[in-house]
């Protein structure tokens, strides 16, 4: 499933590297949300010359996470046994797929809602570094999750199981980005394969897109004064009313210490004493000091 916005300049390369994946029949879903640089135009030759390629564009524009969870709930999603979200201006190894479905064979969980992830490489023309392996210690506080995803959609691998409990329950909203849900259902609801020790697709950083490299550190001032400018705007409770829509959907099949989380994070925004306990809560925790102590701030300031 890829979701594509003014993204002309590499679509095409990021399309035939996904047609390239080995050892897997490949249908490819694309959503363009109003592009108005000729990506649309793109995407219809695309189509018309692969039976494999199936594009559509939005009447309006959705923005990039409901653009990608709209393909989720179509009808036509549930005939497929393994699914992957793509960015539209990465490039895939071509063993990325198959890489994907033989670890969630091998873990015996194609009868169980499960999510793959592998590590991505992020490259910006200069240089080249990992984007997730850096989060690999978030495995022992899960919880942290509510607070800060560190999976990228682009790195997920799912199985029809998982589509199915994801397409159980739809949101009045969705406050945060479809990466950020999924990996949630996955995480309390089904099981995650991690795979941080492998790379199976290259990320380009650039200007222009519309969700850049997760930020981990803080290592200049011009990072931690971003960090700190987005402390001071009014808050949108974000990660609370995530919270308070999943409990909705899914607290019946999670863990009742997860659920119980859950509801401290939901009723934080109306409770000092939640916040309280949030920023000093051993449950959630960021590799990096810089970015642990802004998120437990962010607790205490109301930006939950």
């Amino acid at each position: 499933m890829m979701a594509t916005y003014n993204g002309a300049a590499h679509v095409e390369e990021q399309v035939e590297s996904i047609l390239a994946q080995r050892d897997v029949d490949v249908v490819l879903r694309i959503c363009d949300d109003c592009s108005t640089d000729g990506t649309w135009e793109l995407l219809q030759e695309l189509a018309r010359n692969h039976a494999n390629v199936i594009a559509t564009q939005n009447e309006a524009g959705k923005g990039v996470g409901e653009n990608f969870m709209q393909m989720v709930y179509e009808d036509s999603a549930c005939g497929h046994d393994l699914f992957a979200f793509s960015d539209q201006d990465d490039i895939w190894h071509p063993e990325k797929l198959i890489c994907a479905a033989r670890a969630i064979e091998d873990a015996g969980a194609m009868g169980a809602p499960t999510l793959y992830f592998s590590d991505v490489t992020n490259f910006d023309g200069e240089r080249e570094w990992p984007e997730i392996a850096r989060f690999a210690s978030c495995e022992s506080q899960p919880r942290t999750l509510l607070l800060r995803n560190w999976v990228n959609g682009c790195a997920m691998v799912f199985n029809r199981e998982l589509l199915m409990l994801l397409r159980s329950y739809r949101p009045a909203e969705w406050p945060r980005l479809h990466d950020t849900w999924v990996h949630m259902v996955a995480r309390f609801c089904g099981r995650v394969i991690a795979d941080y020790g492998t790379s199976l697709s290259r990320r380009r950083i650039h200007a222009s897109q519309t969700v850049g490299a997760t930020r981990q550190t803080y290592a200049s001032a011009g990072d931690a004064a971003a960090a700190a400018a987005n402390l001071a705007h009014e808050a949108e409770h974000v990660f609370a009313r995530t919270a308070a829509l999943f409990l909705e959907g899914y607290a019946s099949r999670m863990d009742e210490g997860d659920a119980t989380f859950f509801e401290l994070v939901a009723s934080a925004p109306h409770s000092p004493a939640a916040r309280l306990r949030l920023a000093a809560s051993r449950d959630v925790k960021l590799p990096a000091f810089g970015a642990d102590a802004l998120m437990r701030l962010g607790a205490l300031l109301n930006r939950v």
